[in-house]
């Protein structure tokens, strides 16, 4: 069922909200909207995919691109843990997937394309039990600029039109990477590193002896299912600045007494000592030191709200790697299928950074690479190279034309970290250029990287969501508010 199929047109006495960007930080944000007000309210969400919900992470329709983690730790509605599990024990076998022999629905690993369907479904339950006072409306496009004036906003798509709204939400989601631009190859053609989220990337792949792969975390395992799925039967060849490959995801307790809830430090190196005091423990006791990521996580919020620009910096320049290798983690089937391919020798694992792309008289690929640590350039065979080396995160080198619209208005400012924009964390109002806050202009999910580290995490966009729908209605005139928040934390 489509959700446009439920939308109902309001007069201009109701609040009038516009969502930019139709992933699950834009649907999970008008979900709260319409659950945190009690009033009339109007939802514009705009973005470029046909389908809301999904984005990048649950576009994909691969049943082997799995959530990064047990149904039981991602639905939708706080006060209700088994809420995902049941809707999966209700729609999973229709949509064609079960989990594995023996594992409940609240441990399982659903697809990603089956939670975008899930969350898609809370959306349109949600636009239906309320169609007196709702009106929501989908608009397919992109968005390429903003333009304030005294009544609100006017969004701007590039097809030309122009929508007016009260207030704005940046749920802009994720920016990939601009591809380094290749050297001119031996016959004059200029090879390009593949995008691992569009299907061409994998055309023809059973027929190549050698893939390289730039990445060794949760978007490479992506790439090296999706070319087994297509048939590849060669080896790869994975490259990554520190070379720490994705783990599996254990269910494991967090370490206890690694942080006092009380009196939390207030510096990142007491944090770093308690992380080592904890391994310490770990290692005379048998323990995991995945332990010591799940003690830390609930308080890091708090922490980074806490830490010092000098501190944040050296956390991502030192330390982000190995967080998001221990905490980022994938399902156990996924690293299974990882691990069978180690064991046939089909995996290479290398430390360094991509240095240069050529076309070799053979057809082939010549990749040039450095190692870590060396400033020798060696250089290795491929047939194709696909890119897994995350996104861009900051604002001053993503090309899309409304972050340039933006940033050049002075509406937004990137966040001193380098990470997403800057904005008050407890609402997710944005920060312009001067420091102030854009009075009607909010941000949910990765645009607040920076503001709060894990804001790229199911969870962490979620409780935004609730906190920035449930400020907006604490301001909208005729609204009122249901308070969800605290039963997100």
């Amino acid at each position: 069922m489509l959700i446009d199929s439920f939308s109902v047109e309001h007069g201009m006495a109701n609040a009038q909200i516009g969502i930019v960007g139709g992933g699950l930080a834009g649907a999970l944000t008008a979900l709260k909207l319409i659950r945190a007000t009690t009033e009339g309210i109007d939802i514009t969400l705009i973005g470029s995919d046909p389908e809301i919900g999904r984005g990048i992470a649950y576009s994909t329709r691969n049943p082997s691109h799995l959530v990064n983690g047990p149904a039981k730790n991602f639905g939708v509605e706080p006060q209700q843990p088994d809420h995902l599990a049941r809707w999966l024990q209700s729609h999973a076998a229709a949509l064609g997937w079960q989990p594995p022999p023996g594992v409940a629905f609240a441990d399982s690993f659903p697809p990603r394309w089956i939670y975008g369907t899930y969350v898609q479904h809370q959306l349109e339950q949600a636009i239906a039990q309320n169609a007196g006072r709702v009106g929501f409306r989908h608009v397919s496009d992109r968005v390429v600029g903003l333009r304030r004036h005294a009544q609100g906003y006017g969004i701007v798509t590039q097809s030309g039109a122009a929508i007016a709204v009260g207030q704005v939400v940046l749920a802009t989601g994720l920016f990939r990477k601009s591809a380094t631009e290749p050297a001119e190859g031996a016959r004059g053609a200029r090879p390009s590193i593949h995008d691992p989220w569009h299907d061409q990337a994998y055309d023809g792949i059973d027929r190549d002896r050698e893939v390289l792969v730039v990445g060794t975390g949760l978007s490479a395992l992506d790439v090296i299912l999706s070319a087994e799925d297509a048939g590849f039967k060669g080896r790869y060849i994975a490259i990554s600045r520190r070379g720490l490959l994705v783990q599996e995801r254990l269910d494991l307790t967090a370490w206890p007494d690694v942080l006092d809830p009380q009196n939390l430090p207030s510096q990142l190196s007491q944090v770093v000592a308690a992380a080592r005091r904890a391994r310490r423990s770990i290692r005379q006791n048998d323990g995991h030191l995945h332990q010591i990521a799940g003690a830390i996580r609930p308080h890091l919020p708090e922490l980074w709200e806490r830490a010092t620009l000098r501190e944040k910096r050296q956390f991502i320049r030192h330390l982000r790697p190995f967080w998001e290798n221990i905490l980022h983690r994938a399902a156990p089937v996924s690293v299974e299928r990882l691990q069978a391919i180690q064991r046939a020798g089909r995996f290479t694992q290398v430390s360094g950074r991509l240095t240069g792309l050529d076309r070799a008289e053979d057809g082939s690929l010549a990749v040039q690479w450095t190692p870590r640590g060396s400033q020798l350039t060696r250089t290795v065979r491929a047939d194709r190279v696909i890119g897994a080396d995350g996104f861009e995160f900051d604002w001053r080198k993503v090309s899309d034309p409304l972050v340039k619209d933006l940033l050049a208005q002075g509406l937004v400012h990137p966040d001193d970290t380098g990470f997403g924009i800057a904005a008050h964390g407890a609402s997710g109002q944005v920060l312009d250029s001067a420091g102030q806050g854009v009075d009607g202009l909010y941000a949910v999910g990765h645009p607040l990287r920076g503001v709060n580290w894990e804001s790229n995490s199911i969870g962490e966009q979620l409780a935004g969501a609730i906190r920035t729908a449930e400020f907006i209605a604490s301001r909208t005139p005729s609204g009122g508010v249901r308070a969800e928040l605290e039963a997100s934390q």
